[in-house]
């Protein structure tokens, strides 16, 4: 195949002439965005996850100070010595981090024109991106029109869309700097403008890491580029040329900065920790070992590692209005074939179209990253990642628009194209506006949105300290760092003096935001007395367990007692079993053995007050015939009663039909699944099984599980499981939805590998 030719048919003059009015459609694509894309005003989010993003982030930018030498935390804690701590994220360059906080400096604490500003900021970050790619794209196929077709199709993808306005120094700042120095490496093959090329790198470098992925083939291709031209020249005088060489400059440049980034944040950290650990055990570079997979027992599941990478290329070479046509079970295999066939189109036109070193770049960029933070880029809620393969559509839409420019020489048919592809970006990003939020999930974050508000207000000149008596969901963490800023201490023990946040209404003078509705405000010192009369009250009330810790109860709930209370008792873990006088009452996968079973974590539960610990667990709304609870142990023995009950289930379970056979085995019914294992060991208890439900019907998935296109319902075994005679026996109820099959496994239980997985085939439930 020869070289494809840079178009001819359009004049230098004329070229420049025509790049204005060929940017027209970006900026009319990118402007949709803004106007339907999505309400910048309101509190919505498409995911639990891109939410928990912006704020985990946003606490970041938002705690940089100089009386904190501006190291980047997110949560300060209260040590039981009256000490602060801090949970520090330095493990990325202060760059992002800080345009973040400059962009919520100036409205205090107005939160929600704060996240207006930082997801504005976020979605001009990608409108840049965007037109770095265009210029570089113009240069590279020296043709403005396929320049602008080919940027258009490769922006309108899914993830692209889905993260645009998601707040992180990954999806903004850093990959604007990867952009801006491939447009700096542009200049420099075709002009030899060295200089710009050094500036840009430099700012890519403060910006985030992933400019290296981007600079590792670059330099090894123009070194190995140097040696081929030298090929004639003696040993000693080719080693001085290579040494010599401005690839080798650049690298060093490009490393010495980062060293000195990477000096600032262990600096920064190792101050912080007051230096009571060293280098090698500071959590950023504990973070840099475990991603890159230098920690023991680290492992990975290379073909399930590389089926996600193809997966994610292909959804990112593929406009995200076309998957609209295809059934969500088709999505994953498709984006896979997809994937491949870009990467294998990319590789092969790169080698035949010059400058190779540029477009070879471009196809390997999204690897170079993938491929050593490969525990990192593996996990699901790092979607994100997928964005770092930008490259590969870039690639494959510019060489496929000149192979067809060669053949198809008149103008206006590229600027035909090019509003195609428009078109396409409208529709893809139209979809995505319009695919609609949880409307729950948002009226929950407007009214955390407007509580915080509150609290800030009354907090203004004082510490919160944050109590949680309630479990609060693990993502919500990222709210509360975020909305409280440098505020927060979260705490174990109430104390008294400053203020008590807690996820429990109570009617007491204590109570400072009566008229918040999900977080509520307290005085720390008015809270105290009433959980002291809290405490009188329940150890007044029945008795119906005595162990290290007491249980009482009242008509609503469970309290657990402990006094004194110790570090080490604020760790314990209890199980608890309800046995209704009527199994009806039970959720379906629960009737199987009767009871409604438990795991109960005290951290998660209890507050800590004059040496006295205090849990308490609502009791559900059904009558409770008997209860069963104490500190849980693995293999601890059971009652005779309630072992019979566990052997006449599993005989139940294993009857069923049995769908998968490997290291656990599963069966099902109608209503649930079934994961069975005998001998069972103390290590199988810790399992994690993965578990994906693919409806017959697309529009059963959530907005943001459409693009994977089933439902996730991963488990831990301790929450739905039981062990009795050396067996293991867990159940998972399926959702009342048609389905059409099903996918499940087991993760290892030190990564997220997978040690095994199956596929089940389901007939629809309703015929």
């Amino acid at each position: 195949m020869p070289p494809i030719p840079s178009d001819a048919s359009v004049g230098t003059s004329e070229r420049k002439r025509l790049v204005p009015l060929a940017c027209l459609p970006l900026l009319l694509a990118f402007s949709t965005v803004f106007i339907f894309g999505h309400d910048l005003r309101s509190h919505l989010y498409r995911s639990e996850a891109h939410s928990a993003q912006t704020h985990h982030k946003m606490s970041i930018a938002a705690n940089l100070a100089p009386d904190h030498l501006f190291s980047m935390f997110y949560r300060q804690m209260l040590n039981a010595d009256g000490t602060l701590s801090y949970a520090l994220y330095n493990r990325f360059p202060i760059g992002g981090h800080a345009l973040i906080a400059l962009a919520i400096l100036p409205f205090g604490d107005d939160l929600a024109t704060q996240i207006y500003a930082a997801r504005t900021l976020m979605l001009l970050c990608f409108a840049a991106t965007a037109v770095l790619a265009y210029l570089s794209l113009c240069r590279l196929t020296r043709h403005p029109w396929i320049a602008t077709t080919a940027t258009l199709l490769a922006f309108s993808s899914f993830y692209f869309l889905f993260c645009g306005d998601e707040v992180s120094d990954e999806t903004g700042p850093d990959l604007i700097g990867a952009m801006l120095t491939f447009h700096g490496m542009v200049l420099f093959v075709q002009e030899r403008r060295f200089r710009q090329l050094l500036v840009k790198t430099c700012v890519a470098v403060v910006l985030g890491w992933h400019v290296y992925a981007l600079l590792l083939p670059f330099i090894a291709l123009g070194l190995a580029g140097e040696c081929i031209r030298a090929r004639s020249v003696p040993f000693k005088q080719k080693v001085i040329l290579l040494i010599r060489s401005r690839y080798v400059l650049l690298g060093m440049v490009a490393l010495l900065v980062g060293l000195v980034v990477l000096t600032f944040n262990f600096s920064n950290e190792y101050l912080a920790l007051k230096g009571e650990k060293s280098l090698v055990e500071l959590p950023s570079f504990q973070s840099m070992m475990y991603r890159m997979g230098m920690k023991p027992n680290v492992h990975l599941d290379w073909g399930s590692f590389f089926f996600s990478q193809f997966s994610r290329i292909g959804g990112m070479s593929t406009p995200y209005f076309i998957w609209a046509y295809f059934p969500p079970h088709s999505y994953v295999p498709l984006s896979v074939g997809v994937g491949i066939g870009v990467f294998v189109s990319c590789v092969l036109g790169a080698f035949f179209t010059r400058p190779r070193i540029l477009w070879a770049t471009l196809v390997l960029f999204g690897f170079c990253w993938a491929l050593p933070m490969r525990h990192n880029t593996s996990f699901f809620g790092h979607n994100f990642e997928s964005l770092f393969y930008i490259g590969l559509p870039l690639v494959f839409f510019s060489l496929v628009l000149l192979c067809l420019s060669r053949r198809f020489t008149a103008p206006p048919l590229m600027i035909g194209f090019a509003g195609l592809a428009l078109i396409a970006f409208v529709l893809s990003s139209f979809q995505m506006s319009s695919s609609g939020y949880n409307a729950e999930a948002t009226q929950r974050q407007k009214a955390t949105l407007a509580d915080f508000t509150a609290i800030r207000r009354l907090t203004a000149d004082g510490d919160c300290i944050f109590v949680p008596f309630y479990e609060p969901p693990d993502l919500e963490w990222c709210w509360i760092d975020y909305y409280l800023n440098r505020r927060i201490i979260q705490s174990g023990s109430l104390a008294e003096d400053g203020f008590t946040i807690l996820y429990d209404r109570m009617d007491t003078d204590a109570l400072l935001t009566p008229k918040n509705e999900r977080i509520f405000l307290y005085d720390s010192k008015g809270l105290l007395g009433v959980y002291r009369q809290e405490y009188q009250r329940v150890v007044s009330n029945e008795l119906v367990a005595r162990s290290t810790f007491d249980a009482y109860r009242d008509e609503h709930a469970l309290y657990y007692v402990k006094t004194p209370c110790s570090d080490k008792d604020a760790k314990t873990t209890f199980s608890l079993r309800l046995f209704p006088t009527d199994e009806k009452a039970l959720p379906v996968h629960r009737r199987l053995l009767g009871y409604d079973n438990y795991v109960l974590n005290f951290k998660n539960r209890a507050l800590r007050f004059d040496d006295k610990c205090l849990a308490r667990i609502a009791l559900p709304p059904y009558d409770i015939a008997r209860i069963e609870t104490g500190p849980r142990s693995l293999g601890q023995s059971d009652a005779p009663g309630v072992l019979d009950v566990y052997r006449q289930a599993y005989q139940r379970v294993v009857s069923n039909e049995l769908v998968a056979r490997s290291t656990f085995d599963v069966y099902r019914d109608e209503h649930a699944l079934y994961y069975v294992k005998t001998p069972c060991s103390s290590e199988d208890v810790k399992t994690v099984f993965f578990l994906h439900i693919f409806p017959t019907d697309g529009e059963e998935l959530p907005v943001h599980r459409g693009p994977r296109g089933y439902d996730n319902y991963d488990f831990h075994f301790t929450n739905h499981g039981v062990r009795f005679d050396n067996k293991c026996l867990a159940s998972i109820e399926l959702p009342q939805y048609d389905i059409a099959h099903i996918k499940t496994g087991q993760f290892n239980s030190r990564s997220a590998n997978r040690l095994w997985e199956a596929e089940i085939s389901l007939n629809d439930r309703s015929k």
